[in-house]
């Protein structure tokens, strides 16, 4: 077999012309055609050396993922537990063209082998697939789920009814597990942002993803899930869980981001606050401003493409970064200037973070850096760098 393989290789060097290829008889030029499909793997078996290092692509070897095209593929995968089956994504296969005409019973189907499974970590869930009454069913078999970490509803659109809060409020009272849920709601009237957010402060979440909301869930929010450990006391409630509030492509403005820093100013176990594609404008400076000076555990801040002005956006880096040492990145659009280029460097936050650590101590390291001149500690003196550039390893190695 492989002499006579060999023999076709030279005849396809031959067969370069058209002239050449017209006279070849139908059966040769299948022939040839199905040997020339073959040949990298041929080469392989054969151990050519012009075929043993040659990549799967440029052989023709494509090695692609298991699509689940269909419902009866995902449903065996998550009945066997199938280890590399990690994320359900059911949005993505409707958008794809698949499970276009699920109902209730396939929804019911796929819940059934939710209890029991332990591999799958994410699932993101969609109103074209199964609709509210399968998303009942789905959440319904979650309450039992130990595994999963990552629930993802915001392509349910959920509408911020009694039922909708209720079916919430039941998942995450008995699940325990699901440490990051993504959502979107439409319509929510303000006692059901209130139910939501109390909902979101008594659970165990680690991270909440937002998208689509306005300023009436910004409101309930600063109230009830940021409020300060002192206020929850008051009020007979625990202190959140929540470390990561991500709010995007949301129709957020000034009235309701100043509940959102307002509330942010006391508490104390948020890390992350991502706001991004808000309205906001300089009338927001201030309470940010005056949060990032009084909060001491926020850690990151992410305000990019909000409506503040330059000037406005060079205030909040000034400002706010002023004797504040726990944050540890601060996103803006800003335009390249002497603020944004400290920003985005590394070393510069590295300093920041030794300051943090040796709280009582830094107006030493800056005294020493400077000649033992007594300076206060003030984000202005970042610019002083500019004339001592060994500042940055010094401090960073105390």
């Amino acid at each position: 077999m492989a002499s006579q393989t060999n023999s076709l290789l030279p005849s396809l060097d031959s067969c370069k012309g058209d002239n050449e290829i017209s006279t070849l008889t139908s059966g040769s030029s299948l022939l040839l055609f199905l040997s020339a499909l073959s040949l990298p793997l041929i080469g392989i078996l054969m151990g050519n050396s012009s075929f043993q290092h040659t990549s799967p692509e440029a052989a023709g070897l494509y090695r692609t993922a298991r699509r689940d095209d269909d419902l009866e593929s995902i449903l065996d995968r998550l009945s066997r537990n199938d280890p590399n089956f990690e994320h359900l994504n059911l949005w993505d296969y409707t958008r794809r063209g698949f499970l276009q005409n699920c109902t209730v019973e396939d929804a019911i189907a796929i819940a059934n082998t939710l209890p029991h499974n332990t591999n799958l970590k994410k699932l993101t869930l969609t109103v074209q697939c199964f609709g509210y009454d399968g998303l009942v069913k789905v959440l319904e078999a979650l309450e039992d789920n130990t595994h999963l970490e990552m629930l993802d509803l915001s392509r349910m659109h959920l509408i911020g009814n009694d039922d909708t809060m209720q079916m919430l409020q039941r998942l995450l009272d008995r699940n325990h597990t699901i440490q990051t849920l993504v959502l979107s709601f439409f319509c929510m009237q303000s006692s059901a942002a209130k139910k939501l957010a109390e909902m979101i402060r008594d659970s165990s979440l680690h991270t909440l993803r937002c998208t689509e909301l306005g300023d009436i869930e910004a409101q309930a929010f600063g109230d009830i899930l940021l409020s300060s450990k002192e206020q929850q006391q008051s009020t007979s409630t625990s202190s959140s869980s929540l470390k990561e509030l991500h709010l995007h492509d949301t129709g957020i403005s000034d009235k309701g981001a100043m509940d959102i820093f307002n509330g942010l100013k006391d508490n104390d176990s948020l890390e992350t606050l991502v706001m991004h594609h808000t309205d906001i404008t300089d009338k927001l400076i201030d309470p940010i401003c005056e949060c990032l000076q009084s909060n001491k555990t926020l850690l990151v801040l992410d305000i990019r493409d909000s409506l503040m002005s330059e000037s406005g956006k060079r205030r909040v880096v000034l400002e706010g970064l002023e004797n504040n040492y726990v944050l540890e990145r601060l996103y803006i659009d800003m335009e390249n200037t002497t603020e944004m280029k400290y920003l985005r460097d590394e070393t510069f936050w590295k300093v920041r973070r030794t300051l943090k650590q040796k709280q009582g101590l830094h107006p030493e390291v800056w005294a020493h850096a400077l000649g033992k001149k007594k300076i206060d500690i003030t984000t202005t003196n970042y610019y002083i760098l500019q004339e001592n550039p060994d500042l940055f390893q010094y401090a960073a190695s105390m």
